[in-house]
């Protein structure tokens, strides 16, 4: 199974793109899942016929609703393993937790992680994301949990080696479960950097700018670039590789002049599309 994400500033295409992708792959059994709040994929669909996507499975996820499930599924989890919290408001815990720091990427990557097994049977995922500073977080929060973890685990090797002195321990749970979590994040952090990863652009400043902070971020976070694709959308007239590099030379985006030096080959171009 082939994974693909879309990427891109807001009204770049990357929804009708997706589509247009998928259309075009009529040979594969194709999933295109989208995670944008926003819900553009519903508009993008009137552009196109039940024959051109009766090889794709389309789902809008309902990510409110995903939120409240998963929260409510930790909550009974919490409720059956330590049932002394039950005297407790844990509702109300829950209900501030909706709304805590890295909850919102941590249940993207849930959601994510559950489609990925849901569509298994397909040949491609295409997921359409969200806004670009949230897909960003989401795409690196493996990384960035690896990191955590890997200080708890240093800090709790110390605190156990003197409990086991003084009680003569010979196995810590907590060390246990946060090996488990270091190998859960591993898993996705792989599945993750293995994937495709298109990112949509036009040819305007902001558009450019922000995929230039987008390259900027996956490179801090290790992405393979040889996975990356930057996919100039809505191209009227005929454009070439050097058109493209002086664009990005004159909005200063030296990230993007980089990357096309380096994989040229990972460059496509999008001609503007007229729907009636």
């Amino acid at each position: 199974m082939k994974v693909s994400f879309f990427l891109g500033k807001g009204g770049v295409g990357k929804t009708t793109l997706s589509l247009l992708y998928a259309i075009e792959n009529k040979d594969k059994k194709l999933a295109l899942v989208s995670l944008d709040k926003a819900h553009n994929l519903k508009d993008a669909l009137i552009h196109f016929s039940d024959e051109d996507l009766k090889h794709v499975f389309i789902e809008e996820v309902d990510i409110e609703k995903e939120i409240e499930n998963y929260l409510e599924e930790k909550r009974r989890e919490i409720e059956s393993k330590f049932y002394f919290f039950s005297i407790y408001n844990l509702d109300l815990f829950f209900k501030n937790l909706k709304h805590a720091p890295g909850i919102e990427e941590e249940i993207y990557l849930h959601i994510i992680k559950k489609k990925m097994r849901e569509y298994r049977n397909c040949d491609i995922i295409y997921f359409d994301m969200p806004p670009t500073a949230l897909s960003l977080r989401i795409l690196s929060l493996p990384n960035i949990n690896l990191g955590f973890i890997k200080f708890l685990k240093d800090i709790r090797k110390k605190i156990f080696e003197r409990k086991k002195v003084l009680s003569q321990l010979k196995e810590d749970k907590v060390l246990k479960r946060l090996e488990k979590l270091e190998i859960f994040y591993l898993s996705l952090d792989k599945l993750i950097k293995s994937s495709n990863i298109n990112i949509v652009l036009n040819l305007d400043p902001l558009s450019f700018r922000e995929t230039n902070l987008i390259l900027k971020k996956l490179k801090e976070f290790n992405f393979d670039f040889n996975l990356i694709y930057l996919i100039i959308n809505k191209v009227k007239g005929k454009i070439d590789i050097n058109t493209i590099i002086n664009f990005a030379t004159k909005y200063d985006c030296k990230e993007i002049t980089n990357f096309i030096k380096i994989n040229p080959s990972n460059i496509k171009i999008q001609k503007y599309l007229e729907f009636t």
